[in-house]
């Protein structure tokens, strides 16, 4: 048997060191018991790992009463995550919303607000919402600590080599703007653009439903249809940010024009607007009339419109089942509007993709819905800025 090479020993304790970290900051804080369950790795190992993130000043460790189980002894020591005690900013950019978050410095959000506004005609109305919004929450916090990062995401793909909207499309207003450089004029702090639909994704994998789940796909189903990919624990971008556009695939025996200048896409037969016109017929009610009951697709109970969502549903997932083919994820979560709430659509994904998948690739996945529903973004977009402001990455 051939002895590791140094440089094969070297990754590996590389791998282990991020892994502890990422775990470490995912947690909020975890014992030296923990990381080694985690690992898999024996005392003496997590105790060297340890003993390298304390010396690069990543972690502290202290004595928590609060974790102690035992009713004697001294305090049980817990490793943390380091950072300033700054404040970080999440921003989510809808079609039609705006919503911010301020959270602390591991991530947990401590307030947020969510503004409804057409957001692809004005880039800069929408932006200065934001930087409004998050002066006013910082200052509902009551912490007298700085904002030390921000990351915003964006309904749309954006180039990640220049930084700017690409389609003149899907936000007709934010053609070739650059929202990174906007922001930061706005919010004098450092930015990060992503793709809503990656942070749906990490939000979820981090602290939801994707929890432990190293390749996941990631789906928002709203005003259209989106992906986010989870590969190997890691969010995967594409070569120039823009991977993830399913809406776009091509469904048989469509012709509706979509707003990408093509046919036939998917999100032209599922969508909110799309599927509110065909429950009215269905159900013969006037469903999705009123912003109450646009966000609230759990209520439809009638056979005709369960039918509508169980379709929507199939329809979506005979797409992800050639995605599943070829990307074999551990999970699929379904968030946005009809994602997270219509139970009868997700019941049409997972038929669709037990049905078209590569039967040991279906058997090997689960689908549910997202844990954070409509905040997944949010939710993903903070824990972004906080990893980013503790690594001190621009």
């Amino acid at each position: 048997m051939h002895a590791a090479s140094p440089a094969s020993e070297m990754s590996a304790r590389l791998r282990n060191k991020n892994a502890a970290l990422s775990h470490i900051r995912r947690t909020g804080g975890c014992s030296r018991t923990e990381l080694m369950q985690v690992l898999g790795l024996s005392r003496s190992g997590v105790a060297h790992i340890v003993a390298m993130l304390l010396g690069e000043g990543a972690i502290v460790e202290r004595r928590d009463a609060t974790r102690n189980t035992s009713k004697r002894g001294r305090p049980a020591m817990v490793l943390l995550p380091r950072g300033d005690g700054g404040l970080v900013l999440g921003i989510d950019f809808g079609h039609g919303h705006v919503s911010v978050a301020v959270a602390d410095h591991v991530g947990q959000i401590l307030a947020e607000d969510t503004r409804h506004l057409d957001v692809d005609i004005d880039a800069a109305a929408a932006v200065q919402e934001a930087a409004q919004m998050a002066r006013t929450l910082v200052r509902l916090t009551r912490l007298l600590k700085p904002v030390t990062y921000a990351v915003a995401g964006v309904p749309g793909p954006v180039d990640a080599r220049s930084g700017r909207v690409v389609s003149p499309t899907i936000l007709s207003d934010w053609v070739d703007v650059a929202p990174r450089t906007m922001l930061m004029e706005a919010l004098q702090v450092p930015v990060t653009i992503e793709h809503d639909t990656l942070l749906g994704a990490m939000g979820e994998q981090r602290r939801g439903a994707g929890q432990g789940v190293d390749d996941m796909l990631y789906v928002k189903i709203s005003g259209g249809v989106g992906a986010g990919l989870i590969i190997n624990g890691m969010p995967y971008r594409g070569s120039a940010g823009l991977a993830g556009e399913i809406g776009h695939t091509k469904v048989a025996g469509t012709i509706e024009l979509c707003r990408c200048g093509s046919r036939g896409c998917l999100e032209t037969v599922v969508s909110v607007e799309r599927l509110r016109i065909q429950l009215g017929l269905a159900t013969g009610t006037a469903f999705g009339t009123t912003s109450a009951e646009v966000t609230d697709f759990s209520r439809v109970t009638d056979p005709a419109g369960i039918r509508v969502l169980s379709e929507a549903g199939w329809v979506v997932g005979r797409v992800l089942s050639d995605v599943c083919n070829c990307f074999n994820p551990r999970a699929v979560v379904l968030g946005g509007l009809l994602g997270s709430s219509a139970s009868a659509l997700l019941d049409g994904v997972r038929s669709a993709i037990a049905r078209f998948a590569e039967p040991s690739i279906g058997d090997s996945l689960t689908v549910v819905s997202a844990d954070f529903g409509t905040r997944a973004e949010l939710v993903g977009a903070v824990v972004m800025a906080a990893d980013l402001a503790a690594t001190g990455t621009a």
